[in-house]
């Protein structure tokens, strides 16, 4: 089962959509909400997803609390705040992207993972955002992803099964995001 951290974004249900699309059970939670612990706690949650949402990842200070405790239980997947969420938790800094991406697509270039089975090396993605995470000296994580201009679209921890995904995979003009969220769901879900 899939908890879906939804953070008051238009595009969460194109997200839920996706893993919907193949098949997964799914509980749809939103951030602010005060049973938040309990679901976490009372389901067989498999992979928690959070999801895409307005703001700094810094005001949302509950995903702490959540990927602290359980990230090295459950699998967790990180979509555009969420994925800045992540980074910040793993120590990586937030800053403002060279360019503001709000609906702009552009082309990233994969390294060899399985989280790009099926997947060609260059691929057109849509990004919604204008912060992005800056490496620092992070150890256990990998950059699976970059784009043309060198910020990071994706990374992984090494021993966890975290993965952050800087742009909207669920967006029509994002090429391959349904085979993403496959391959997660298949190669990283405990």
């Amino acid at each position: 089962m899939i908890i879906f951290f939804e953070n008051y974004d238009s595009f969460s249900y194109n997200v839920i959509e996706l893993f919907k699309i193949i098949k997964k059970k799914i509980i749809i939670c939103n951030y602010d909400d005060k049973k938040i612990l309990n679901y976490l706690i009372l389901y067989d949650i498999k992979i928690i997803c959070i999801g895409p949402g307005p703001g700094n990842p810094i005001e949302y200070k509950i995903y702490s609390r959540i990927i602290k405790y359980f990230y090295k239980k459950i699998s967790i997947l990180g979509i555009c705040l969420g994925h800045q969420i992540l980074g910040v938790f793993f120590g990586f800094s937030i800053e403002k992207s060279k360019e503001i991406m709000h609906g702009k697509t552009q082309k990233i270039k994969n390294c060899n993972d399985l989280l790009f089975n099926n997947v060609p090396k260059k691929i057109k993605v849509t990004r919604y955002n204008s912060l992005i995470i800056k490496r620092l000296k992070i150890n256990n994580i990998k950059t699976l992803s970059k784009s043309d201009n060198e910020e990071i679209m994706i990374f992984k921890h090494i021993k966890f099964s975290i993965i952050g995904i800087q742009f909207h995979l669920e967006s029509i003009k994002s090429k391959f995001g349904l085979t993403i969220i496959k391959n997660f769901v298949k190669f990283y879900s405990k």
